[in-house]
């Protein structure tokens, strides 16, 4: 198609052992944003959206970073990744 694809990895932790640093909305931020982006598939910037939502408890720097490795390393050069991070 010519246009790029757009690669979201959306993070956010809001639930933390310790009870003063909870987040109220964190989680629900990064699952919005994916949500809002996918709906730009097919429009007129983007051929495809791929999304990744990490939330909570499915947070950890391993996660993290394996996704940046096995996920966001399938785009193509032409393509445009954003990693959104929500959290302490």
């Amino acid at each position: 198609t010519g246009r790029p694809h757009l690669w979201v990895l959306s993070v956010g932790v809001g639930d933390y052992r310790d009870a003063g640093l909870r987040l109220q909305y964190a989680a629900n931020d990064a699952s919005a944003l994916a949500e809002v982006l996918a709906q730009q598939q097919d429009g007129p910037l983007y051929a495809e959206v791929h999304t990744l939502v990490l939330l909570d408890q499915q947070v950890s720097r391993e996660s993290i970073l394996q996704a940046i490795d096995s996920f966001l390393g399938q785009a193509a050069p032409v393509d445009v990744a954003l990693i959104f991070l929500a959290g302490h």
